[in-house]
């Protein structure tokens, strides 16, 4: 019978884990949509949850200071790693684990926006941005140049960029090819 009990334990406990985790994913994913509402709308396109064949792109940021494609990584702790990296290394209380260079995947969902909207890659800015509670140590160009950043620095790394590059209607346009096509 003990073994029963053990196993139901585990199962709720397990459990219990997932649905926590679902709802720090999705309190996070509400927290970024709501900083990106603190961008002009006259001069800020945003998409949320964009379908590509590398995943989803969490947000897409489209202005005509160019094309910011954010991966959301809603980890805690500290993460190391830099930008020639396979992985990078999460630290969270004594446990440390491997995880893929997120910076990478963005690479990619930008090389894809970029083709699939046809631009040129100065045009388009990758950025990954960690949780306000994750400590970030990796390569200072890339916290210099915006493309890792925690949560609050998010509005900071796309208003960096101040030199258009697109025009109001070059931005319309590329909002809705995004909105109504699946990038394949």
């Amino acid at each position: 019978m003990f073994e029963l009990e053990g196993f139901i334990i585990i199962a709720v406990v397990v459990g219990l884990s997932i649905l926590l985790n679902r709802m720090r994913n999705r309190v996070s994913r509400q927290y970024i949509k709501q900083i990106l509402r603190h961008l002009p709308s006259d001069h800020y396109e945003v998409l949320t949850n964009v379908p590509l064949k590398e995943g989803t792109a969490d947000h897409v940021v489209l202005s005509v200071y160019g094309v910011f494609v954010i991966d959301q990584q809603n980890d805690t702790g500290k993460v190391t790693g830099s930008l020639k990296d396979e992985n990078w290394t999460q630290h969270y209380k004594k446990r440390t684990k491997q995880v893929p260079n997120p910076l990478s995947k963005t690479k990619a969902q930008a090389e894809t926006i970029q083709k699939h909207l046809n631009l040129k890659s100065k045009h388009i800015f990758p950025i990954v941005a960690f949780s306000n509670a994750t400590t970030i140590n990796v390569d200072k160009s890339l916290i210099d140049t915006y493309q890792v950043v925690n949560y609050d620095g998010v509005i900071d790394a796309i208003q960096a960029k101040q030199t258009p590059q697109l025009s109001k209607e070059a931005v319309k346009k590329l909002t809705e090819k995004l909105n109504n096509l699946y990038v394949k």
